[in-house]
């Protein structure tokens, strides 16, 4: 929590929090940023985790610094040690100060864990030591990661060839004269930590302290300035100013950057040899932003005029012709590991629901919620986030012990959730009463519907056949009533006496199904396909109840029907949309759209005169287009395109592309690249992926700026469809993909998807404003064409308090808990009991802290730990040298240990983090 030291007139300044962006690093003395000039170079070793009880760090190398700026050079990093499993441990552990009782070099006083990078405080300055990738092609500027997707198998994750390590020292001190500070530091936690230096006893650091912050007595004249660790794990600087000061005498220096310059909207940026990055960020006390009044060669002068907002943890991919004054709030949502957000909706009071697929043991959940932990390889999330995202009101997992996925969420006026979505596990969490409480193989469709508070299930149930079958889409009736739609492969999928079909035609067929709103009957379910294959994305229901549906057909004998507005197949795969009664025993319009190649249809919206509007993707340069639309040639290989159909289905009322000059809406795997919403007066907002940098955006959009890789994008047509009322990108330097978009009755928009950039763009009050590894999923409002909303005002408490309830000592261990999943294990001890709070913004109870595991008990498995015993290895360390460590295992071990196990190693001369694998272990 924040400690507020102030009175009357404050600044803040925000540091980079940063975390691991490359499997290790390593740190000397010699290395802590100009610390220290006469140590060795950093010594480095390639790892072997093939040998029993044998674990191998790799480090990296440094040259002898001899300036205070020097940039490292460092060696390529092993390709076996992966990203996710280094993050788990990691991400595990709270950002922390750690005070330095003899363990480094006696110039840097502490040290921050659990960073991307290394921070170092010094009695002088700040020092920060960054990472980054680089690529043989990659342009100076040019900040490129590095961002597997999970494993199925549990193995570390292998890091692309083509990439190399480089890193930069940085230091941030204020211009203080002839004034010494002194270092004090702020409040005790209640984490230990345990550093085993070498193989002398007396080298060795047990029961070293950990702080909330540290102050800079008398940084300025009659000024002193508080570093603290917010709940949000942001750095900041709080200077205590006189009520007399000048802003504009408040200066800092930054020294180890290439360059130091000011955008038009105000924001100081540094460049660096891994990259361009954010500087640091100053506010006062109402929490506006200082200005850059002045830079001077490396010092940076700051007076009272605030710029525009923008993400001071990561490089925010904005231009000077962006408006990010639109933007609500923007936020990562996710763990250590893979996570997706793959469905979104809007609440009646500016909420945010989203539900999508989770990896991650630490996934941030909320006290109260169904299930707080991770069951399986993967499982389904859903959760609800209050009308700034400056908090989660409820987060939970749901799954059973293998895959399980959600794939469309709908939410009834009363704010009961529902989600559909697919599952291999057998013990998925049913409801009894439901329709279908047993799994029927293969993979499963599941329906759920979760209470408001997100803490039980009114029903949830598998439906399915015995081979297999994806969920696509969910819509809600007034009544409560579900309606799903997806794909089957089971002849056997279950129908319903009446149903419009009840034979499965195909390789593949979609399926329509309404379940009642208790839950515990399937009022119809009908097959509905031709002869080859056919695959159903969106469903929306109108005020009669008739569902209409979506998707893709490579069936010349899919079912159409007389006077629709298009009863021919064109070739190869055609989109269909079809709408059934309300009993679901016929088709009230069946047609179909494409052109002479591969056309899928994704999303589908109804308007409450019952006219249809569908979005999808495209590669036939002949799609079906109207006269006047807004684009009727296809700009790339794949474009994405919107169409709407009239309520009769007997006519195309537009048809038109979306598109730049590369691929815009490809299709990959089961994910609906292109959505569709609607807003109250006909005019359908678009949102999917892009792979081109042309585009079309708008002057007043979020980001008119491709960023890289691939973005996420939003577009919003008019009511005829004839011009583009808004088109921006969203994104960073990695992959981003946008999968969803809701439209409430105030016209704000939300989108959601996964991103691969850590430098993915977000607000100052997001709940999660860190990217947390592996993928993560994303989650933006924006109100567009609104005036800019106002930042939520930012509440600090009186003094820091720890979140840890109890206490926990950190050693150089891993502790391995076996499991029938493939997701990292955590490395703590599983009786910590962290109490997840936020505190920016306006209050609100049960909010998490996505850093840190949620609360649990303790497991009834048993616990088996994994402790550093000796080092073994003569002389000094050198390039590709393999050191041979061996591990003790204590406690309730199996016979053997075949996953892999985090192993945090403290060296004599530098410090890494590293994942070994143990393919074989006896117990002591």
């Amino acid at each position: 929590m924040l400690r507020n030291v102030f009175s009357t007139s404050r600044i803040v300044m925000a540091l980079l929090a940063l975390g691991l962006l490359i499997a290790v690093t390593a740190l000397s003395p010699a290395a802590v940023g100009g610390l220290q000039t006469d140590g060795d170079p950093w010594p480095t070793t390639s790892p072997d985790a093939s040998t029993d009880l044998q674990a191998a760090a790799e480090l990296v190398r440094a040259n002898q610094l001899t300036t205070d700026h020097s940039s490292p050079a460092v060696q390529e990093v092993d390709k076996q040690i992966g990203l996710e499993t280094i993050e788990a441990l990691s991400s595990n552990s709270p950002v922390m100060l750690i005070e330095n009782v003899g363990q480094w070099d006696e110039n840097a006083r502490f040290q921050v864990w659990g960073a991307r990078g290394t921070i170092w405080l010094a009695e002088d300055a700040i020092w920060l030591t960054l990472l980054g990738t680089s690529q043989e092609t990659g342009e100076a500027g040019e900040e490129l990661s590095v961002t597997p997707e999970p494993s199925s198998d549990g193995d570390l994750t292998e890091i692309d060839a083509s990439h190399d390590v480089s890193g930069v020292n940085l230091k941030i001190s204020f211009l203080t004269g002839d004034l010494a500070p002194t270092l004090e530091p702020i409040s005790l936690t209640n984490t230990l930590i345990n550093y085993f230096l070498g193989t002398e006893p007396g080298n060795w650091r047990i029961g070293v302290p950990t702080w909330s912050g540290v102050r800079y007595k008398n940084i300025i004249p009659d000024t002193d300035a508080d570093i603290v660790i917010s709940s949000e794990q942001f750095w900041q600087w709080h200077l205590m100013v006189p009520p007399d000061a000048a802003f504009g005498d408040i200066s800092i220096r930054i020294d180890g950057a290439n360059d130091l310059f000011v955008d038009d909207n105000g924001v100081l940026w540094l460049d660096t040899d891994v990259g361009r990055i954010p500087g640091p960020l100053l506010l006062t006390e109402d929490d506006s932003p200082l200005f850059v009044n002045q830079i001077d060669a490396d010092v940076v002068t700051f007076d009272v005029q605030p710029p525009e907002p923008f993400n001071p943890l990561g490089t925010p991919s904005m231009s000077p012709d962006d408006n990010p004054g639109e933007l609500v709030f923007s936020t990562f949502f996710g763990g250590s590991a893979y996570d997706s957000a793959n469905a979104v909706a809007a609440g009646n009071v500016g909420e945010t629901y989203v539900a999508g697929e989770t990896y991650s043991y630490n996934f941030p959940t909320t006290p109260g919620a169904f299930d707080p932990s991770i069951n399986g390889s993967s499982d389904i999330f859903i959760a609800k986030l209050p009308d700034f995202g400056q908090s989660v009101d409820f987060s939970t997992f749901i799954g059973g012990t293998n895959q399980d996925r959600a794939n469309a969420i709908s939410v009834h006026d009363d704010g009961t959730i529902y989600i559909v979505g697919d599952t291999s596990s057998y013990n998925y969490p049913t409801r009894s009463g439901t329709f279908d409480t047993s799994f029927n193989g293969g993979t499963d469709v599941v329906v759920t519907r979760l209470s408001s508070s997100g803490s039980s299930l009114i029903f949830s149930g598998y439906l399915g056949g015995s081979l297999g079958e994806v969920g696509g889409g969910i819509a809600v009736d007034a009544s409560g009533a579900a309606y799903v739609t997806g794909q089957t492969w089971s002849t056997d999928f279950p129908t319903s006496s009446g149903a419009f079909d009840r034979s499965h035609n195909g390789n593949t067929d979609a399926f329509v199904s309404k379940i009642g709103p208790g839950g515990g009957s399937l009022v119809f379910s009908t097959f509905l396909g031709g002869s080859t294959y056919d695959f159903a994305y969106g469903i929306a229901v109108d005020s009669r109840g008739a569902p209409y549906v979506v998707g893709s057909t490579g069936s010349a004998s899919f079912p159409t029907t007389p006077g629709a507005f298009n009863r021919t197949f064109a070739g190869f795969n055609d989109v269909f949309i079809t709408r059934l009664n309300p009993s679901g025993s016929a088709l009230e319009y069946s047609g179909l759209l494409g052109g002479n190649s591969d056309d899928q249809g994704q999303g589908i919206a109804v308007d409450s005169n019952g006219a249809a509007y569908i979005s999808g993707q495209t590669t036939s340069t002949n799609f079906l287009t109207t006269p006047g639309a807004y684009d009727r040639n296809r700009s790339g290989f794949w474009d994405g395109f919107a169409a709407k159909i009239s309520a009769s289905g007997g006519n195309l009322v537009y048809s038109t592309y979306i598109g730049g000059n590369n691929n815009d809406c490809e299709t990959s795997g089961i994910d609906r690249e292109c959505v569709i919403a609607l807003n109250d007066v006909g005019q359908a907002y678009i949102a999917g992926r892009t792979f081109s940098s042309d585009f079309p955006t708008t002057f007043d959009a979020f980001d008119r700026t491709y960023n890289g890789s691939e973005d996420g994008f939003m577009a919003k047509l008019n009511a005829s469809g004839s011009a583009l009322l808004y088109g921006s990108f969203f994104g960073g330097s990695g992959g981003d993909q946008t999968l969803a978009v809701a439209v409430d009755h105030t016209e704000s928009a939300f989108v959601a998807g996964r991103t691969y950039s850590s430098n993915f763009p977000t607000n100052a009050s997001a709940f999660d404003r860190t990217y947390n590894g592996s993928g993560d999923g994303f989650i933006i409002k924006l109100a567009v064409g609104a005036p800019p909303t106002p930042t939520p005002t930012r509440t600090p408490t009186s003094t820091p308090t720890p979140t840890n309830t109890s206490t926990r000592t950190i050693t150089p261990t891993s502790t391995n808990t076996p499991a029938n999943t493939d997701t990292p294990s955590p490395t703590s001890s599983p009786t910590l009991t962290p109490t997840p709070t936020r505190t920016t913004g306006p209050s609100v109870t049960n909010t998490p802290t996505p850093r840190l595991p949620t609360p649990t008990a303790t497991p009834d498995f048993p616990i088996c730990t994994v402790t550093l015993d000796k080092i073994a290895y003569p002389g000094t360390v050198g390039i590709n040298d393999q050191v041979g460590v061996t591990l003790r295992l204590t406690g309730d071990c199996p016979g053997e240990i075949g996953a892999a196990v985090d192993v945090a190693l403290v060296f004599d001369r530098s410090q890494s983090m590293c994942g070994a694998k143990l393919d074989e272990a006896q117990a002591a």
